[in-house]
């Protein structure tokens, strides 16, 4: 964390959220990114982030649609991770892949043969050399790997120099806990039910960013306005919205206090 003067009753999590929203500084979560362009500013106080790379505005997780992303000005870009056979890490969402015979786990792939059955794949090596050379922040959402490769995947955002702009999320509390115990990077619990307890599932894991995937109840957003928001932040946590392409449920979102908007399209939401 910056060595800033403590103003908040000595807690420097709200120090540091209270001196990002102030400078306007674009986070994801509590992971700054501290040399943001004035024009790429967060909107409304929110960091807009390009779901899938941008999902809407090119192939998905492919590097090309991140760098359309960022020119669009997307704050931070959300990428899956998947581990292959070959223990290559890629940037691809589904667990399977499509073939004349059936469905293939793509765990059971390794780079080549993935390429020969989807096409084009990026690798995380890729990505972090793109993100290098680019102000945006990362939200590497973790699917399925080993302990071993997730370790391989933090060492590699630590040595290109990114942890300060980097967050691993994931639905597995697994993952999550060994991100937080680790201590490098930030971490993100995503969940689907909405009658979990944000602060409860963030107290049990020790991450500090939660992430409700709420995407076909949006009635949600107010509801999780009026009983969570103000206790997340209350308790120096951030909080994600789920990803949305409607722009005047992507507006109640930032309203409603989401630190960080999710879309397909960063237009939609800038």
């Amino acid at each position: 964390l910056p060595n800033v003067p403590l103003r908040h009753g000595g807690d420097p999590f709200a120090d540091v959220l209270a001196e990002a929203r102030a400078l306007r500084r674009v986070g994801i979560g509590l992971v700054i990114v501290d040399a943001t362009p004035p024009e790429r500013s967060a909107a409304g106080g929110c960091a807009v982030m390009a779901h899938r790379g941008g999902a809407l505005v090119g192939p998905a997780n492919s590097l090309a649609t991140i760098r359309r992303s960022i020119d669009l000005g997307a704050h931070a870009v959300e990428v899956d991770i998947h581990e292959l056979a070959d223990s290559s890490l890629v940037l691809f969402h589904d667990r399977h892949v499509p073939t004349a015979a059936g469905p293939v786990p793509v765990a059971d792939l390794d780079l080549p043969d993935l390429t020969h059955l989807a096409g084009a794949v990026d690798t995380v090596g890729d990505l972090l050399d793109c993100a290098a050379g680019a102000q945006v922040g990362l939200y590497l959402d973790v699917k399925d790997v080993s302990g071993a490769a997730l370790l391989r995947l933090i060492d590699a955002v630590a040595a290109a120099g990114l942890t300060n702009r980097a967050v691993v999320g994931s639905f597995d509390r697994a993952v999550v806990e060994h991100v937080v115990a680790d201590g490098r990077l930030e971490a993100s619990v995503l969940y689907h039910d909405p009658t979990s307890d944000p602060l409860e599932l963030a107290a049990t894991l020790g991450c500090r960013i939660v992430h409700p995937c709420f995407d076909f109840l949006p009635h949600m957003v107010a509801r999780f306005a009026r009983d969570w928001m103000g206790p997340i932040h209350d308790a120096g946590l951030a909080a994600v919205g789920w990803n949305s392409n409607d722009p005047r449920l992507l507006a109640q979102m930032r309203a409603a206090g989401f630190d960080v908007l999710c879309t397909d399209d960063p237009r939609l939401a800038l």
